[in-house]
This record gives C-alpha cells, structure tokens and sequence, in this order.
C-alpha cells in the first residue's frame, strides 16, 4: 500500500523530443488553418461584392463594406464554429496566421484597381442625380 506522502509526490517525467513536439503542434494548428481559410476567404469575397455593390449604391466606403464583409464572416464562422472544434479542441496562432494568409488567396483573382476610378464616376454620376444643382 502505498504512503500518504508518495500519493502526492510528482514522478519525473521524460522530456520530449522535438519530434514529438512538432507532432503535437502540427495537431493542434492544422485545423485553424482551415479555420482561417475560411474566415480570409469569406470577408474577402463579401467584402469585395458589398464594396461593387452596396458600396457604389450607398456611397459607402471600402473600409465600411470590408467591415460588413468581416461581419458576414464573423457569422459564418459561428456556424462553421462546431466542425472546428469537433476535428480539435484547441488551436494555436500558426495554424490561424497560415489560415487567414492562405485566405488571402482570393486577392490574387479581384481585379486590380483599375475598377477605383469606374467607382469613382459611378458614385459622381449618383451625387449628381441625388443632390440638387
């Protein structure tokens, strides 16, 4: 039987090895990246169709429709929050910086800016038929 002492007595515990470690983390981080796939990939695309669309009918700024595209992501996420955390219960910031960086990937198919000066005669031509002369 054992003492009352050793019952709360700390047995040493093999360190361990960088591969190890790099198991663990790869298990933990590879999730988020999905994680933040998505969540780059949805405030880009929505973001980017407000800004065309609502961003040009209201006179809205980009940063405003970029901000409507994150809450539309934000959403999302809550929905997308379950099939996360059902392939893992933690997550570590290299699985959510690789994530949003390859959610990133749709800035490389938007058009360049060539479209800001067609916004910018969009947005005259409605401040010329909405405010009086």
């Amino acid at each position: 039987m054992q003492s009352f002492v050793s019952l709360f007595t700390a047995e040493k515990v093999k360190q361990p090895t960088a591969k190890e470690l790099w198991g663990v983390s790869m298990h933990q981080a590879l999730p988020f990246i999905g994680f933040g796939f998505l969540d780059n990939l949805i405030m880009i695309v929505a973001g980017d169709y407000i800004d065309l669309t609502l961003g040009t009918a209201l006179g809205i700024t980009t940063l405003t429709a970029a901000a409507l595209g994150n809450t539309i992501s934000d959403v999302a996420g809550i929905g997308s929050a379950w099939y996360v955390e059902s392939i893992a219960l933690k997550g570590r910031a290299l699985g959510v910086t690789l994530g949003c960086l390859l959610g990133m990937v749709p800035l490389c198919f938007l058009p360049t800016p060539e479209k800001e000066p067609e916004k910018k005669e969009v947005k005259k031509d409605m401040e010329k038929a909405i405010l009086p002369t």
